[in-house]
């Protein structure tokens, strides 16, 4: 019945179609239409619709799976996301597969945006030499020209080689206005690569005159920075001002504010000691100086490089201020940079006429910074990280310093710890220092070397005798040991019997070897006693038949007398004689050689112990005793010389710019 049903309904819809036939439409529905005679095909109903084939396509440039054959606007749906293609209604254009709209109708640019767009291939513009235009309250605003300038407010590019225009009006004043409510950004940011080329060129073309427009201006409202940086990084200037005029300077600064500053130059990097500089001027004129420098005068010094003069009255008043906050900067440099010579110029020279005043002070407010640095011999100044208040370097003396006194005279005093004394000697010295934990502390670097020490001390300038701290010879590190023919002692004093003014000298014991020595007490117990030395002892001396362990007992008590058996590097047994079995008390003594000295890490020796028996003590230090000194006497400079000096006219430029 259901086969017959279905005959029965296909006979009747081409029944419908042909009777619709000779009227040039066709119309297909479930119930009676007749066609829009303006359609050929009319298909109509409420409950369904149109069912295009559904073909899993492989990518839009393939005909499969339709075949060799396919006919130009052929419909599908496809149901594959694979290659290029994904599911959606495709037409065959003749060569390839035209995506007619996505299955979220999404081809087309929405108002509210779109999603699951390709980059390359989804684009708002133009495929055609056509300049693309955009409107609000269908005025023109923007337009990208087909050969690719964009211009804002304006419909023909100023220049062809403008990428990018913007034009102000009457309305509009300001072409560009870039805002930035983020510290580490920039409001307009200018790039480029080319090494001839100019990252923002600011321009006023109009006809000359004396108005006050600006190439480039800048403002700002923030006292940490300034209206206008230029930042030449590592590399080159951070500005340039250039002219060719007489009247008008290449760089003008100038401030109306009494307490203001007409220029301000600072090097800001981290403190150092590199070679930067806040300010560098050159001139090739001599009838002037290179830079006039002048406070409440216009007085000068000539045939200089700089001049600068203060007649004020003030106690506070300076000459010259150099300041900087680059870290590799300097605040004031000076230069003789004429050929070598025995000439007497300076670099930089002080002098003052006040009893309280200071030549040359340096002085450095970081924490570990270096107060003054002096460098001789043509060689690389060096100076302590944690700073101090000078560093002198030399390549044969670091640092001379002479005193003329004959009777009391110190070369050199030094006071640590903020000790507000110095301690010094009534009868003079090469120097005396003072200290809250050590007066002197002497270093020597580079390892465990022979004939070297810590300290020398010489008391003799004839036979160049001394005592040496801290040294090494033959392998052995000593504390003190005495150099050349000098024959001293080492000594302690103690108090005498008449008072507080009576002091006495006691010499240390001394010995051929090195030796440990200890002592002790112990009791006989039933005739006998184990002596067990403290480890410490025991881990630092050798015990064995070239080097045995020397003991000495001294008994506090009535026995048969007692014998020394079994002794180790860990201790040893008394034993009464005569297998006695006395309970006595005895007081012991020993003393041993004392072991290699080895860095238990690398097992490394250190110091040669063992087997040390009266070595060949050093020779004399061989230090050099008769260095000259010379006095140089410096001549004052010159008074300054009283000139007019030429005034620029300066116009003052401001702009309102707030917004």
């Amino acid at each position: 019945m259901k086969k017959l049903y279905t005959i029965l309904s296909f006979a009747f819809i081409l029944f419908s179609i042909n009777e619709r036939t000779n009227a040039q439409s066709v119309g297909i529905s479930n119930v009676a239409i007749t066609p829009d005679p303006s359609s050929i095909l009319e298909l109509r109903a409420t409950n369904m619709g149109l069912l295009i084939p559904r073909v899993a396509l492989t990518m839009t440039t393939s005909n499969a799976p339709i075949g060799a054959a396919v006919a130009t606007s052929l419909l599908v749906f496809n149901t594959a996301a694979v290659g290029d293609v994904s599911p959606g209604f495709y037409y065959w254009g003749g060569s390839s597969w035209k995506r007619i709209f996505a299955t979220n109708s999404g081809d087309a640019w929405q108002l509210l945006g779109n999603s699951a767009t390709i980059s390359g291939t989804n684009f708002i513009g133009t495929t055609d030499a056509i300049d693309l235009v955009t409107k609000t309250n269908n005025l023109e605003r923007t337009r990208i020209l087909s050969g690719g300038n964009i211009l804002f407010n304006r419909s023909t590019a100023l220049f062809a080689t403008d990428l990018f225009e913007a034009q102000g009006n009457a309305t509009f004043p300001d072409a560009i206005n870039g805002f930035t409510d983020q510290a580490a950004g920039n409001a307009v940011f200018g790039q480029n690569s080319a090494a001839n080329g100019t990252s923002i060129f600011g321009y006023n073309s109009a006809l000359t005159g004396i108005g006050t427009g600006a190439g480039v201006y800048g403002m700002t409202l923030q006292t940490g920075s300034a209206g206008t940086v230029g930042d030449g990084s590592t590399v080159t200037r951070g500005l340039l001002g250039i002219t060719n005029s007489a009247l008008y300077a290449a760089t003008q600064t100038q401030n109306l504010n009494a307490d203001g500053d007409a220029l301000y130059a600072v090097n800001s990097a981290a403190n150092g000691a590199l070679t930067g500089t806040a300010i560098y001027a050159s001139s090739g004129q001599t009838g002037g100086a290179t830079i006039i420098a002048g406070l409440q005068s216009l007085s000068y010094y000539s045939n200089s490089a700089i001049s600068a003069y203060n007649a004020s009255t003030l106690n506070t008043s300076k000459g010259v201020i150099g300041a900087v906050s680059q870290i590799d900067g300097i605040g004031v440099f000076g230069n003789n940079s004429a050929a070598a010579s025995t000439g007497q110029g300076n670099g930089l020279y002080g002098q003052t006429f006040q009893s309280n005043g200071i030549g040359a002070e340096g002085f450095n407010r970081n924490t570990i910074g270096t107060g003054v640095l002096g460098t001789g011999n043509n060689a690389t100044g060096s100076y302590l990280t944690n700073g101090s208040g000078g560093a002198f370097t030399g390549t044969g003396t670091g640092s001379y310093s002479f005193a003329t006194t004959v009777g009391s005279g110190t070369g050199v005093i030094g006071v640590g710890n903020n000790i507000a004394t110095a301690i010094t000697s009534v009868n003079g010295s090469g120097g005396a220092f003072t200290g809250s934990t050590f007066g002197v502390v002497a270093y020597k670097s580079g390892g465990y070397t022979n004939n070297t020490g810590g300290g020398l001390f010489i008391a003799n300038s004839t036979t160049s005798s001394g005592v040496a701290v801290g040294y090494r010879t033959g392998g052995t590190n000593y504390k003190v040991i005495d150099m050349g023919a000098f024959g001293g002692l080492v000594s302690t004093d103690v108090w005498g019997l008449n008072g507080d003014k009576d002091r006495k000298i006691m010499f240390c014991p001394e010995s051929p070897e090195v030796l440990f020595q200890d002592f002790g007490t112990g009791i006989l117990v039933n005739g006998t006693a184990k002596i067990v030395l403290d480890p410490i002892f025991s881990k630092n001396i050798v015990v064995n038949e070239k080097h045995p362990l020397r003991v000495y007992v001294q008994l506090e008590g009535n026995c048969n007398g007692v014998y020394v058996t079994n002794k180790t590097q860990e201790g040893f047994e008394v034993i009464e004689l005569n297998n006695g079995n006395s309970n006595v008390q005895f007081s012991w003594f020993i003393s041993a050689n004392r072991a290699d000295y080895i860095n238990p890490v690398t097992n490394e020796l250190i110091s040669k112990n063992e087997g040390v028996r009266f070595p060949s003590a050093p020779d004399s230090p061989g230090v050099i005793l008769n260095q000259s000194s010379q006095t140089k006497k410096e001549k004052l400079i010159d008074k300054p010389i009283n000139k007019q000096q030429k005034l620029v006219d300066q116009t003052e430029i401001s702009k309102n710019r707030g917004k």
